[in-house]
C-alpha cells in the first residue's frame, strides 16, 4: 500500500492534472452521482435520479463554494473512509460489469484538492456520517464530523437540511481556495454544464433531473436555479453503433457514432463545443 505521503502526492498531481476548471470538478463529481443512480438501477431499485449543483460566484468571477447533493445510494462509514483515504480503489462498479460511467472512483478527491477543501455528508439507512478532507503542508488529511455536535445555527442551512431530510444520499460541500477557479457569467456557466461531452448523457436521460443554482454576489447579486437538459439535434443519423470488449474486464463498453445533417458549432479544445 501508498504511504501517506505517497498517496499525497499522487492525489496532488492527479488533481492539477484534471481539475484545471471548476466544470472539471463539476464533471467528476455529476458522473460520481450517476454512477451511484445507475448502480440502483442495475438492482431495480427506484430513484429519483436527482443531482442538484449550487455554485456562489464572487465580484471577479471567483467561485467562492461549489456544493452538489443526490439522492442515490449513501455510504456506510467503511465505504465513506476509502473514498476519503483510499487511492485507486475501483469503486464504481466497472470491473463487476455494471452500467457506469467511472471507473475508479478517484474523482472526489482529486475535485476536493483541485479546488480547495470540503466536507461529505452522507446518509445510508438511517446512518450519517461526515468527513472534512483539507491538504496541510503538502499532505492530504481527513476529519471525521460528529454530525450530533453539529451547531445548527453556525451550520450551512444546505448541510442541516440535508442531514433532516429523509432517504439516502451524499452532499459534497467545496471552500474554493484555488484563485486560478473562475466561473463565468450565469448562462455561459449553464451552457458549459448542458453542453459538456461527458455530461450530455446524462443530461439528456429521462432518468436524471439536473438543478444548477447559480449564486452570484458580484454587482448584481442574483440566485437563479435552472434545469439543464442537453436536447440532441433531430437531424441526426446513427452512422455506428457495436459493443467492444475490453481485456480484463467483465464489462463491455458500447460504443455509437451520430452524424448530423446540419452543421455544428465547433471551437477548438472546447469540451461544451456541439461538434466536439
Amino acid at each position: 500500500p501508498f504511504s501517506k505521503c505517497a498517496q499525497s502526492r499522487v492525489i496532488k498531481q492527479q488533481s492539477t492534472a484534471t481539475i484545471q476548471h471548476l466544470i472539471d470538478a463539476v464533471v467528476e463529481l455529476s458522473t460520481n452521482c450517476d454512477d451511484s443512480y445507475c448502480r440502483l438501477e442495475n438492482e431495480g431499485r427506484h430513484s429519483s435520479g436527482k443531482i442538484e449543483i449550487y455554485v456562489s460566484r464572487e465580484k471577479g468571477g471567483k467561485c467562492k463554494e461549489f456544493k452538489i447533493r443526490d439522492h442515490a445510494e449513501g455510504m456506510n462509514k467503511e465505504k465513506l473512509e476509502s473514498k476519503a483515504i483510499g487511492y485507486g480503489e475501483e469503486s464504481s462498479g466497472f470491473t463487476e460489469g455494471k452500467t457506469v460511467r467511472g471507473l475508479l472512483g478517484r474523482g472526489l478527491k482529486e475535485s476536493i484538492i483541485g479546488l480547495g477543501e470540503g466536507e461529505i455528508y452522507t446518509k445510508k439507512e438511517g446512518v450519517k456520517h461526515g468527513v472534512k478532507i483539507y491538504e496541510k503542508q503538502g499532505v492530504i488529511g481527513y476529519d471525521f464530523i460528529d454530525i450530533d455536535q453539529l451547531d445548527t445555527n453556525k451550520t450551512d442551512p444546505h448541510i442541516i437540511e440535508f442531514l433532516s431530510s429523509e432517504g439516502n444520499g451524499t452532499l459534497i460541500k467545496i471552500k474554493v481556495k484555488n484563485e486560478k477557479i473562475k466561473i463565468p457569467e450565469g448562462d455561459k456557466f449553464e451552457v458549459q454544464i448542458k453542453n459538456h461531452y461527458s455530461l450530455r448523457d446524462i443530461n439528456s436521460s429521462e432518468n436524471r433531473e439536473v438543478l444548477l443554482t447559480l449564486e452570484d454576489f458580484g454587482r448584481k447579486r442574483i440566485k437563479h436555479t435552472s434545469l439543464i437538459k442537453f436536447i440532441h439535434s433531430q437531424k441526426e443519423e446513427l452512422i455506428f453503433d457495436d459493443t467492444l470488449s475490453l481485456p480484463g474486464y467483465k464489462s463491455l463498453i458500447q460504443l455509437k457514432i451520430w452524424e448530423s445533417s446540419n452543421p455544428l458549432f465547433f471551437q477548438r479544445y472546447d469540451p461544451s463545443s456541439i461538434a466536439g
